[in-house]
């Protein structure tokens, strides 16, 4: 019998944290909403009666926590890619290749080739460590 993990679980994972990390987005705008529907004290009903009554540092503080908390959500898919997909650990650091766009002297002339297992790793992509 074939191993679930192996076969399907894996590879599907990448595709599901995707998923699960763009609806926090959609979670935190219908909680927002459900609050003020059912008069549930908390963060939605603060910021739609601060919208009514033209509160806006109030309506500003909020934005900007919601939209951290979104970061901070996006960025723990991000460290779950990179524990999820091992193709990603191979890449190189955002320094080094921040400092090979702005020089490309410094990137090798390797670009599109062979990855020490054999196989192209990312088309050619200046990102890569491989290539």
């Amino acid at each position: 019998m074939a191993n679930p993990d192996r076969h399907a679980l894996r590879p599907s994972t990448i595709a599901l944290v995707t998923v699960a990390g763009l609806n926090v987005g959609a979670l935190i705008g219908g909680a927002f909403l459900v609050e003020y529907i059912f008069a549930l004290p908390g963060v939605g009903v603060l910021a739609i009666e601060s919208i009514f009554s033209k509160d806006y540092l109030v309506v500003q503080g909020i934005v900007v926590v919601v939209a951290v908390a979104y970061v901070v959500v996006n960025f723990c898919v991000d460290l779950l890619y990179l524990f999820l997909d091992p193709r990603a650990r191979g890449c190189r650091p955002l320094a080094e290749a921040l400092v090979a766009i702005e020089d490309p002297a410094v990137l090798p002339d390797t670009v599109g080739s062979a990855s020490p297992g054999g196989s192209r790793c990312c088309s050619g992509s200046p990102w890569c460590g491989w290539c």
